[in-house]
């Protein structure tokens, strides 16, 4: 029996056809509506025709059109009334001219003529028919000038190259110059100095080039008596101070600082006595100030006027408190411990109170100076009274700081600009050595000379030259015009002889000029 497929649904998912080409031809009469939390935002940047641009934060808010903020603009004046304004009758005029007459530029330069300046000029000029100046006669052209037509005379030669010598200074090769001297007491061809001997067998070079051989060595004398001083001499006891000791110093004189013995001994020290059981000794503090001012010393320490205006600052009436002064001594990075310093703020203090005297403090520390005598007996009272090297409460500062940190630090840093330098700066072989070396240059190409050159250098350094000079390899032909500039005349089988053993073995057939020199000195000294 066969089925009826006509009214049986097809297979598969029914999809929409969608809009069509009529539907997309056919004009929209229903835009769809913008949505309210992106319309506060079209209000601002794109608001619709006739309406006010309105901020996003204020839509909701209530009508503001009415509260205006500022004055009202008055009407002005149009275009038209300033482009064609309105006839004034001559009682008008008037009145406005009248008017501007207070102004004084008005009365100076009123409009529609020339300033007038004849006030400014002398009684009797003219400024229309007065004429400054002269008139210019018509020559020759700027032609004629470049390329004369004509021939000059000797007279106008003469004349024009006199004139050009003195506004160009062009002067003939060997012309002597004429300054205007007066030659009445001297001839014009007169000589000055004394004329210097010439010799062509070269004598003059070999003695330039060996100006020392027959000349004792020229040392110091201070240098001589340091070498006698500090060298063994031949039957003599090697005594470098014996001219300090003996000359300078009387021979009774003893060194160093008498320590007088107390009652205790070493027992106290191993029964472990109490400080306050101890006396101390009354040469102890002086040679105490003594070990601390030659630490100073040791240590390159000279800053002491900067310290001393430093504490003036930092107190009143030339005192200051001790923990100031501590302060003070650790930001001028004195080289002296806690206990160095509570010491030499001991010593220093008044006794009647009011902090510690700036200038006994000072006076004590500086090493250049000697002791006054007017701190000595300031000081010397509180010397003998014993003093405790207990730690104080105050310390030297706030918190541990290192020299690299404080270098970089931008307040209370470091100047290294004083700091002393060690050792030899390393030799720069990958570097070539410059010719002429600048002054600022520091670096170390290994071409410095010694103390001996520095002190009498030589003659060839005035004139630009230097010892790689003498020692380049070069070819014959130059080799020969350096010897024949120096009036030294060579046949060319003699000079050919001389290059051969100057040569040598060198593969390159090149000698330099001081080989060159050294083999020709040779030969006249056999020759001899």
């Amino acid at each position: 029996m066969a089925t009826d497929i006509s009214d049986m649904p097809p297979a598969g998912k029914l999809i929409p056809r969608g809009h069509g080409t009529k539907e997309c031809m056919q004009t929209l009469t229903e835009l769809p509506r913008t949505a309210d939390s992106v319309k506060k935002f079209r209000h601002q940047t794109y608001p619709e025709p006739g309406e006010k641009r309105l901020c996003y934060a204020f839509v909701k808010d209530p009508d503001r059109s009415s509260n205006t903020m500022g004055v009202a603009s008055k009407a002005s004046l149009q275009a038209g009334a300033l482009v064609n304004p309105p006839v004034q009758s001559a009682f008008q005029k008037r009145l406005q001219d009248l008017k501007d007459s207070l102004y004084f530029s008005k009365r100076r330069a009123p409009l529609g003529s020339s300033h007038d300046q004849s006030h400014g000029l002398p009684l009797g000029l003219d400024p229309l028919d007065k004429r400054f100046g002269i008139v210019n006669k018509k020559d020759i052209s700027a032609g004629e000038l470049v390329s004369p037509s004509e021939a000059l005379s000797p007279a106008e030669e003469e004349l024009a190259a006199t004139l050009y010598k003195r506004s160009h200074g062009d002067y003939e090769v060997g012309e002597v110059i004429d300054r205007n001297y007066d030659w009445s007491r001297f001839t014009r061809g007169s000589l000055y100095g004394v004329p210097t001997p010439h010799d062509n067998s070269g004598s003059g070079v070999r003695t330039a080039l060996k100006w020392c051989k027959n000349q004792g060595n020229v040392t110091m004398k201070k240098l001589d008596d340091f070498r006698e001083r500090n060298r063994p001499q031949i039957g003599k006891v090697h005594d470098p101070i014996e001219e300090t000791l003996y000359v300078h110093i009387n021979r009774d004189h003893t060194f160093g600082v008498t320590v007088i013995p107390d009652d205790y001994s070493a027992g106290d020290l191993v029964q472990m006595s109490g400080p306050s059981a101890f006396l101390e000794c009354p040469s102890w503090h002086p040679g105490l100030l003594v070990t601390i001012r030659q630490h100073l010393k040791k240590n390159t320490f000279s800053k002491f006027g900067e310290l001393l205006d430093g504490l003036n600052q930092k107190g009143s009436n030339g005192k200051a408190d001790p923990s100031d002064v501590k302060e003070i001594l650790y930001q001028f990075q004195v080289p002296l411990d806690q206990d160095m310093a509570e010491l030499l703020i001991a010593w220093s203090s008044d006794p009647e109170g009011g902090g510690v005297v700036c200038s006994d403090l000072v006076g004590l520390m500086n090493w250049m100076e000697p002791v006054s005598v007017d701190i000595s007996n300031r000081v010397s009272e509180r010397m003998k009274e014993p003093v405790g090297l207990e730690p104080s409460k105050v310390v030297l500062s706030d918190a541990y700081r290192t020299s690299s940190g404080q270098i970089k630090a931008t307040v209370g840093s470091i100047h290294t600009n004083e700091y002393r330098t060690f050792g030899v700066p390393a030799i720069r072989s990958d570097r070539p050595a410059p010719k002429i070396k600048r002054v600022s240059d520091q670096t170390n190409y290994g071409d410095e000379s010694d103390a001996y050159g520095l002190i009498y250098p030589s003659i060839y350094s005035n004139h630009g030259l230097y010892e790689k000079d003498f020692f380049t390899p070069r070819p014959p032909e130059e080799v020969r015009q350096v010897f024949t500039a120096a009036g030294i005349n060579i046949s060319d089988d003699a000079f050919k002889t001389l290059w051969e053993k100057a040569v040598g073995n060198n593969p390159s057939g090149k000698a330099s000029v001081e080989s060159f020199r050294a083999v020709l000195e040779n030969i006249q000294i056999s020759e001899k």
